[in-house]
């Protein structure tokens, strides 16, 4: 038998074995014909070989095989694409992109290099490149999966959740059960604030995947956002069994040892990475929350700064590493330097919010909700007063208001819950009607009041189903204590009140979501911060429902003065644990959750003056508003 034909009847033998996934007996025939002098291997079998070891795992050897190939005949395509993949596979991202890049121009069309590049270029957030190829892959394929999921990935990143949806979408006509789109859906919908909406899509798509790491990541994160710290904890110490080395779930872990006061935990979980020298967003983010308890506070600073020079502003969490250099630099009293990582933070997101149209929704509610009709409104027949709503603008005490109560042992602090948020929002339907709030209270019989409120208790039930009181302290419910006051007839509201240009500048310091789209701009501040006061001075004006208000001065003036006025008002015997709140061990995951650990300090009251030359386009829209 001549060489050729025992070549051909080598390779015939290995293809057999490989169709029977005996891949190291195929292996083993072509190194033996390889490594024979008798033998000249050629381009198919080399071919064949760097796919054999790539089957094995064995990058190594598939690249070297592929290589051998293509010095043979460089023009055939299906070589550059199968190396590029062993490139691809080993980690080897830059010669992996080259390669599938001369594939394409071997063989221009080709789907799967195209959707590769598109991947690789995801992976290292080059979101414009990525764009393209997907786009690309979509005018080869309109019913591609990977390119729709890529670009829904792609717009979701650039927070627009409108365009990400069109193409997750899409995929979902073509696919309802992926578990990628699923995922990416959850993420969207956790962003604009509909939670329940993002916990059955995570579930949805971990039922699929229950080994699927980023979505059990981005639910334990819900999770932790939600106050579900069981189920957040669990979440990242699955991801640890699966993979023990996982950065962002042993930094999620320690989060929740700092939220819940366990400092030292969270530090015993950070510091070692840190001394490792891993190079790390999140890392440096969360060991900036905690350095100041260990004196560390100017290496969080170095850290961050270093790693905002080394990524010359290419990370995607710049806003993240910008709000932490300005708590950094503003422990460190270094007031201008912090105002300037502050105000990059904020610029770091888009300017969306509409003052015209805010003011407008405003006297809408005013029109609507005025006292003719609260004259004669139907109430529920539901009596309880066991919820306490606590409301106000963000950063004006309402965190320490519930964690005073909270101490208590007959108040359950529920935080910041979804329910008031979801009720309005699923109004229309549950009415019938089509028409959104607040002109569907006009429609509001005594009988569906009585049922919202019932499902109301129903709901903070599951979270605390023996406490006397439970407190309610989501951001928005200022908005909505006119059907708060129809729903619960004695219900009780605690207003939370701070000078307003400390108000305004702590918020303007906090890393908010797209859902307080108001807080990245100064100005913006001052109009919304104008209209709240506003409405809540037509809800004094109007409503019959008890509301005290609370001065957040008062509490760091005299803490024990204002918390007997708190526990009188709720009508529960005093109990002196409400002085030591700071030593609670319940779980905060609100922006205010370290200034709670900590017992009174009056640092925080006329802030702003030192910030004062910087802050003179709030000062100008806020101003003769009481101080």
């Amino acid at each position: 038998m001549n060489r050729s034909r025992n070549l051909t009847a080598i390779k015939q033998n290995a293809i057999v074995a490989c169709q029977n996934n005996e891949f190291d007996k195929a292996r083993v025939l072509l190194e033996e014909a390889r490594q024979s002098d008798q033998i000249e291997l050629d381009t198919e079998a080399y071919s064949l070989l760097g796919s054999i070891y790539g089957q094995l795992g064995n990058f190594d050897d598939a690249i070297n095989s592929y290589r051998k190939a293509i010095s043979i005949n460089p023009d055939m395509p299906q070589l550059h694409f199968g190396l590029a993949h062993a490139l691809d596979r080993s980690g080897r991202l830059s010669e992996a992109e080259s390669s599938f890049k001369t594939a394409l121009q071997l063989q221009p069309g080709n789907l799967q290099a195209v959707l590769k590049l598109g991947i690789i270029c995801y992976s290292q957030s080059r979101l414009s490149e990525a764009e393209h190829y997907f786009t690309q892959a979509l005018d080869i394929n309109p019913e591609s999966m990977e390119a729709l999921l890529g670009l829904g990935r792609i717009y979701h990143q650039r927070r627009k959740p409108e365009l990400a949806g069109n193409y997750l979408n899409k995929a979902s006509e073509i696919n309802a059960g992926h578990p990628g789109v699923l995922h990416v859906q959850a993420c969207i919908a956790q962003e604009q604030g509909q939670w329940d909406v993002a916990e059955e899509k995570f579930n949805q798509a971990l039922k699929i995947h229950p080994g699927y790491v980023d979505a059990i990541k981005d639910r334990a994160h819900l999770y932790m956002m939600l106050n579900k710290t069981r189920e957040a904890r669990e979440g990242y110490q699955r991801i640890l069994s699966l993979q023990p080395d996982n950065i962002v779930a042993t930094i999620g872990l320690a989060k929740l040892y700092d939220q819940s006061g366990d400092i030292q935990a969270s530090y015993d979980l950070l510091n070692p990475l840190m001394e490792k020298g891993i190079v790390n967003a999140g890392l440096g983010i969360a060991y900036s929350h905690i350095c100041r308890h260990f004196g560390r506070c100017r290496e969080a600073v170095d850290y961050l700064e270093k790693f905002l020079e080394d990524r010359k502003g290419k990370s995607t969490r710049l806003d993240q590493i910008h709000f932490s250099l300005g708590k950094l630099y503003d422990s460190l009293g270094e007031y201008d330097r912090a105002f300037s990582h502050y105000h990059a933070g904020n610029l770091e997101h888009a300017d969306t919010f509409n003052p015209i149209e805010h003011g407008a929704s405003i006297d809408n509610l005013i029109a609507t909700c005025n006292w003719s009709f609260f004259n004669q409104a139907p109430r529920s027949l539901e009596k309880s007063d066991r919820p306490i709503f606590i409301v106000g603008m963000p950063r004006s005490g309402t965190t320490l208001t519930e964690q005073i109560l909270s101490s208590h042992p007959e108040v359950y602090g529920a935080g910041e819950i979804i329910a008031f948020p979801n009720i309005i929002r699923n109004l229309p339907d549950i009415l019938g009607t089509g028409i959104p709030y607040p002109e569907n209270l006009k429609n509001i019989s005594s009988d569906q009041l009585t049922s919202l409120s019932t499902a109301y208790l129903e709901e903070i039930g599951k979270l605390d189903n023996n406490a006397r009181h439970v407190t309610d302290k989501t951001l928005v419910n200022f908005l909505y204590l006119g059907l708060i006051s129809l729903m619960f007839p004695n219900a009780k509201v605690i207003h939370c009140v701070r000078d307003p240009r400390d108000t305004c500048l702590s918020i303007y310091f906090q890393n908010f979501d797209e859902s307080h789209s108001y807080a990245n701009r100064l100005e913006n501040l001052g109009y919304y911060y104008s209209e709240y006061k506003r409405i809540m001075a037509h809800w004094k004006s109007l409503l019959d429902i008890p509301i005290l208000e609370v001065r957040y001065e008062d509490i760091v003036k005299d803490q024990e003065a204002v918390s007997r006025k708190l526990i009188e008002f709720l009508g529960i015997e005093w109990n002196e644990q409400v002085l030591k709140f700071y030593e609670s061990k319940r779980n905060v995951v609100t922006a205010s959750y370290d200034q709670v650990r900590q017992k009174i300090y009056t640092r925080s009251a006329q802030r702003w003056k030192n910030y004062e030359a910087h802050i003179q386009p709030l000062l100008t829209v806020l101003g003769d508003i009481n101080y």
